[in-house]
């Protein structure tokens, strides 16, 4: 929130505050005053909306009275206004310690919300869930909803944060970076406009090409103004935004390639008493239309992203793009890709402060937002992505640079930053695009993570397969929770004793739990997805505790991910199976890959003592890492289909046999294709042989039973017989019968 109110969206005079305070405050004046006034200019300060400045006056109380109470606890509320987590962690939580709670109620709250900023999501779902616990029934209406919403959002941070450190993070562009903030606004051709602040902390538009950056002129605004988020609507027109008396509005210019002129409020836009900014021009079923933010009425909540139609030459009613795209917070910096929705939003589930989503257009609705993932969010901000399709690379601008702006301020800073992105080519079909989306959603299902109890599935063995599925296995660990409980209580202080009991049981509530009811959902998914025709592939990848040796844990987490699929392949009755086996008629299947770790990727400080049971079993540090994770599910093309016939008896020889005696004999015809056998037809050379054929659609993996009987109708001598099957798109198959006819 403070974010987007501060620093993007309003361009207010809170963000430049923040910097000239702290470098141009008098701090040998400040440290002059005594705690109680240095205390009553901070209050005036943060009224007026100036945290920075507050922030400066109570670093400098704290600094003369570290052990008053209210000095702590305005320091870490400053602290945490301004972005600096990890001072307000720290003084929240000795204040909680002491008091918990009484005086500063919220207290838990906030420390929640600095630890989550700082993607320490286990200690604050804990908090949250205290906080909730502690004050449901007398706490603040906003403050209990947005704790209800960030546990769930630290939970899902929690399991879809990786450690995987393979793919290729995003770097900083350098050819445009300084200690100023900058983001991306549009690219157009070779060159790419951004908006930068300048030493006075008002926005800018700047454009770099080859190499060169340049700062964008624009004629007839007031210089006190800031204007920022450059759009083109074609080679000479443009539009932007203006913040100028507190109020931001979307102007149109004219671009002649250097500088903006004919700058104008845009009609129909605007409105009155409302903020409307960071434009973009993209595209809705085909026609024109600009994308852009506001918080005029009748939105979801906050800041939401709108969008407006071009018809004959004017601008449509604005439309709010919906639930699906915004929420009661803020969604910021929209941009327009290959019919995807891109934006940033502070209220939905992600990893920290803003994060980026996508939403696809289909058939003109916008599909629910779906979070970009930790190849592209960090538990600091991140906004503006662009997506270069051509080059398969994105851009996006964010605030985890480690580089210090302005020497040593780091809050609310953004570079941009740029990173790989495999995009698939899509056929512009309705079919594909509902394929994408359910792609999406079956990906945002992921990582589902499942646990286990120590040496299970199927202990003290080096087989690499399991004989029970993951949810006999699941049972057996959720019946050992009083003793997880027990081993983890049983030799600390009693006052600490229900904290250590809710902290196992809040484990296997919101982890282990959580983990079987991700799967049961993600499967729901994969069965639409192979039930649709298309063929995925899962990938699982394996954990272990170090208590026994790698070459154990590998073969261990081997049996963990056996009873994952085993689990799949018995769900619904066997409903998976076909797709296992790739029998189905679609030609659709499911394959697995395994990634099993073992103890290489235990984290350290895990107990490997055997004998200290306690510390390698039953801690729930040792409890986080036996688990496997279903980590990503990707498309791959299907197998053909066609039915195979197997290996036959060509040939049968009766023997010597009566001359008045019919006699019979049964044929096989397996299909070791993946495709039904059909057989149109057997046909026998003369009438003296009959054939019979049971079924006539062999599925693959059986066999079609072929009953011959020959009659030799008092014949003698040497008989030979001809039956031909007919199998549709084979050669004619022939089976030849062979009797010595009795004289």
């Amino acid at each position: 929130m403070r974010l987007a109110l501060h620093l993007h969206i309003t361009f207010s005079n809170g963000f430049r505050t923040f910097l000239l305070t702290l470098f141009f405050a008098a701090v040998q004046a400040v440290a002059a005053q005594k705690p109680a006034k240095l205390r009553s200019l901070a209050n005036e300060a943060a009224e007026k909306g100036d945290w920075a400045g507050a922030y400066s006056y109570l670093q400098a109380a704290y600094a003369i009275d570290s052990a008053s109470f209210e000095v702590r606890d305005a320091l870490a509320l400053a602290a945490f206004e301004i972005g600096d987590f990890e001072t307000a962690i720290k003084l929240f939580q000795v204040n909680y310690d002491k008091d918990k709670g009484q005086l500063r109620p919220d207290a838990l709250f906030y420390l929640a919300a600095a630890q989550k900023r700082l993607g320490q999501y286990e200690n604050a779902q804990r908090n949250y869930k205290t906080y909730l616990k502690k004050y449901k029934a007398k706490g603040q209406k906003y403050l209990l909803e947005r704790a209800e919403h960030e546990m769930k959002s630290a939970q899902w941070a929690l399991q879809f944060a990786s450690n995987d450190t393979t793919y290729k993070t995003p770097t900083q562009w350098d050819e445009i970076r300084t200690t100023q903030s900058e983001y991306l606004a549009a690219r157009k051709g070779d060159i790419a406009f951004f908006n930068r602040t300048d030493s006075l902390g008002h926005w800018r538009m700047w454009s770099f090409s080859q190499d060169e950056t340049k700062e964008i002129e624009v004629g007839s605004l007031d210089a006190n103004s800031d204007w920022a988020n450059l759009t083109f609507l074609d080679s000479a027109q443009v539009l932007f935004a203006v913040r100028a008396n507190d109020i931001t509005r979307i102007y149109s210019g004219k671009w002649n390639g250097t500088r903006i002129t004919d700058a104008n409020p845009v009609a129909g836009l605007n409105t009155e008493g409302s903020q409307n900014t960071m434009p973009f021009v993209g595209r809705y079923n085909g026609e024109q239309c600009v994308y852009f933010v506001s918080n005029r009425a009748n939105g979801e909540g906050g800041l939401d992203i709108w969008y407006s139609i071009a018809k004959e030459g004017r601008w449509q009613k604005p439309l709010n793009a919906g639930a699906a795209v915004n929420s009661p917070g803020d969604e910021l910096l929209p941009t327009y890709f290959f019919d995807q929705l891109f934006f940033a939003s502070d209220y939905r589930v992600g990893f920290g402060g803003m994060d980026v989503f996508v939403s696809p257009l289909i058939n003109g609705i916008w599909q629910q937002a779906i979070n970009l993932g930790d190849k592209v969010n960090s538990h600091h901000h991140e906004v503006a992505f662009h997506l270069d399709k051509e080059n398969k690379r994105f851009w996006l601008a964010s605030s985890r640079s480690e580089e210090l702006c302005l020497d040593n301020l780091t809050f609310g800073c953004l570079d941009v930053f740029q990173g790989p992105w495999d995009v698939k080519e899509e056929v512009k079909t309705d079919e594909n695009r509902r394929f994408y989306a359910s792609l999406a959603a079956l990906n945002e299902a992921l990582p589902v993570t499942l646990y286990f109890h120590n040496d299970e599935p199927n202990p003290k063995t080096l087989d690499t397969l399991s004989t029970i599925n993951y949810v006999q296995s699941y049972e057996s660990y959720m019946a050992l929770i009083p003793k997880y409980v027990d081993e983890n209580t049983k030799s600390v202080s009693s006052d600490v004793k229900e904290e250590r009991a809710e902290m196992i049981q809040d484990f296997f509530e919101l982890q282990v739990k959580k983990g079987k009811q991700d799967l049961d959902a993600f499967c729901a998914l994969l069965l639409e997805e192979l039930q649709s025709g298309h063929s995925v592939r899962i990938w699982i990848r394996g954990f272990a505790s170090p208590r026994a040796k790698s070459e154990y844990n590998l073969n261990l987490t081997k049996r963990r991910t056996s009873s994952l699929i085993n689990q799949i392949a018995t769900m619904q009755n066997g409903v998976f199976m076909p797709y296992i086996d790739d029998k189905a008629t679609s030609g659709a299947r499911l394959e697995f890959i395994q990634l099993p770790f073992g103890e290489m990727k235990a984290k350290q400080g895990v107990s490997d003592d055997l004998l200290d049971e306690e510390g390698s079993i039953y801690s729930r540090s040792a409890s986080l890492e036996r688990k496997i994770e279903i980590e990503s599910a990707t498309i791959m093309p299907n197998t053909v289909k066609e039915p195979k016939l197997g290996k036959y008896e060509e040939v049968h020889d009766f023997g010597l046999i009566s001359k008045y005696q019919p006699v019979k004999h049964v044929f096989y015809l397996p299909n070791e294709g993946n495709a039904p056998m059909v057989v149109d037809s057997v046909i026998a050379e003369c009438g003296c042989t009959t054939p019979e054929m049971d079924i006539k659609n062999i599925l693959p993996g059986e066999k079609g039973q072929l009953d011959v009987t020959f009659d030799p109708f008092g014949k003698k001598g040497h008989a030979t017989k001809i039956v031909t099957v007919y199998i549709r798109g084979m050669e004619p198959k022939r089976i030849t019968l062979e009797a010595e006819i009795e004289k």
